[in-house]
Protein backbone atom coordinates (compact mmCIF):
# COMPACT_ATOMS: atom_id res chain seq x y z
CA UNK A 1 0.00 0.00 0.00
CA UNK A 2 2.79 2.42 1.40
CA UNK A 3 4.70 1.77 -2.18
CA UNK A 4 1.88 2.28 -4.14
CA UNK A 5 0.63 5.48 -2.72
CA UNK A 6 5.01 6.34 -3.18
CA UNK A 7 4.73 5.14 -7.21
CA UNK A 8 0.98 6.97 -7.49
CA UNK A 9 3.00 10.51 -6.20
CA UNK A 10 6.23 9.67 -8.39
CA UNK A 11 3.24 9.22 -11.66
CA UNK A 12 1.55 12.62 -10.25
CA UNK A 13 4.89 14.84 -10.13
CA UNK A 14 6.05 13.07 -13.90
CA UNK A 15 2.69 14.03 -15.25
CA UNK A 16 3.20 17.99 -14.29
CA UNK A 17 6.79 17.78 -15.40
CA UNK A 18 5.63 16.76 -18.51
CA UNK A 19 2.80 19.57 -18.28
CA UNK A 20 4.78 22.49 -17.54
CA UNK A 21 7.78 21.19 -20.65
CA UNK A 22 4.46 21.27 -22.58
CA UNK A 23 4.02 24.63 -21.82
CA UNK A 24 7.41 26.24 -21.93
CA UNK A 25 7.67 24.39 -25.51
CA UNK A 26 5.08 26.45 -26.53
CA UNK A 27 5.68 29.62 -25.09
CA UNK A 28 9.61 29.47 -26.57
CA UNK A 29 8.04 29.15 -30.24
CA UNK A 30 6.42 32.21 -29.58
CA UNK A 31 10.14 34.12 -29.55
CA UNK A 32 10.29 33.32 -32.87
CA UNK A 33 7.05 35.67 -34.04
CA UNK A 34 7.33 38.79 -34.75
CA UNK A 35 5.71 42.02 -36.52
CA UNK A 36 3.30 41.67 -33.51
CA UNK A 37 1.00 44.04 -33.54
CA UNK A 38 -0.40 46.31 -29.55
CA UNK A 39 -3.08 43.77 -29.14
CA UNK A 40 -0.63 40.43 -29.28
CA UNK A 41 1.63 42.33 -27.37
CA UNK A 42 -1.34 42.86 -24.80
CA UNK A 43 -1.92 38.88 -24.89
CA UNK A 44 1.97 37.90 -24.21
CA UNK A 45 2.26 40.57 -21.35
CA UNK A 46 -1.00 38.84 -20.16
CA UNK A 47 0.43 35.48 -21.03
CA UNK A 48 4.24 36.45 -19.03
CA UNK A 49 1.89 37.27 -16.17
CA UNK A 50 0.16 34.00 -15.86
CA UNK A 51 3.63 32.32 -16.26
CA UNK A 52 4.86 34.07 -13.05
CA UNK A 53 1.58 33.36 -11.37
CA UNK A 54 1.90 29.61 -12.63
CA UNK A 55 5.43 29.50 -11.54
CA UNK A 56 4.56 30.97 -7.66
CA UNK A 57 1.91 27.84 -7.65
CA UNK A 58 4.93 25.46 -8.61
CA UNK A 59 7.03 27.03 -6.53
CA UNK A 60 4.60 26.05 -3.38
CA UNK A 61 3.57 22.33 -4.44
CA UNK A 62 7.68 22.09 -4.89
CA UNK A 63 8.45 23.20 -1.48
CA UNK A 64 5.68 20.98 -0.05
CA UNK A 65 7.60 18.00 -1.68
CA UNK A 66 10.35 19.35 0.75
CA UNK A 67 9.65 16.31 3.43
CA UNK A 68 9.88 13.65 0.69
CA UNK A 69 13.46 14.97 -0.28
CA UNK A 70 14.46 14.59 3.62
CA UNK A 71 13.08 11.16 3.54
CA UNK A 72 15.00 10.17 -0.12
CA UNK A 73 11.36 9.98 -2.01
CA UNK A 74 11.00 10.37 -5.77
CA UNK A 75 14.30 12.41 -5.56
CA UNK A 76 14.14 12.33 -9.76
CA UNK A 77 10.90 13.12 -10.10
CA UNK A 78 11.06 15.67 -7.69
CA UNK A 79 14.50 16.96 -9.35
CA UNK A 80 12.84 17.40 -12.65
CA UNK A 81 10.39 18.62 -11.34
CA UNK A 82 12.17 21.79 -10.06
CA UNK A 83 14.09 21.97 -13.23
CA UNK A 84 10.54 22.56 -15.22
CA UNK A 85 9.86 25.16 -12.92
CA UNK A 86 13.04 26.85 -13.64
CA UNK A 87 12.86 26.41 -17.08
CA UNK A 88 9.59 28.10 -17.09
CA UNK A 89 10.83 31.24 -15.28
CA UNK A 90 13.71 31.61 -18.37
CA UNK A 91 10.72 31.15 -20.70
CA UNK A 92 8.86 33.78 -19.41
CA UNK A 93 11.88 35.72 -18.62
CA UNK A 94 13.10 35.71 -22.48
CA UNK A 95 9.65 36.87 -23.73
CA UNK A 96 9.61 39.57 -21.63
CA UNK A 97 13.36 40.37 -22.97
CA UNK A 98 12.32 39.66 -26.91
CA UNK A 99 9.25 41.67 -26.79
CA UNK A 100 9.31 44.47 -24.06
CA UNK A 101 12.89 44.88 -23.15
CA UNK A 102 15.17 44.47 -26.01
CA UNK A 103 13.12 46.64 -28.84
CA UNK A 104 13.58 49.40 -25.96
CA UNK A 105 17.07 49.40 -26.85
CA UNK A 106 18.51 51.33 -29.89
CA UNK A 107 21.73 49.14 -30.29
CA UNK A 108 19.12 45.90 -30.54
CA UNK A 109 16.94 47.58 -32.84
CA UNK A 110 19.81 48.72 -34.98
CA UNK A 111 21.91 45.43 -34.83
CA UNK A 112 17.85 43.99 -35.59
CA UNK A 113 17.86 46.02 -38.97
CA UNK A 114 21.58 44.63 -39.76
CA UNK A 115 21.05 41.37 -39.64
CA UNK A 116 17.27 41.58 -41.51
CA UNK A 117 19.20 42.86 -44.69
CA UNK A 118 21.40 39.96 -44.94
Amino acid sequence: MFLDTINDLKILINEKTIEIETINERMQKLTWLNGLDETCLMLINDLISAAKDLKSSLIRQFISLDVLKKSQIALEEIANFKNAIDDLEETYEDLDSVFFFLPEIPEFVETTKRLSLI
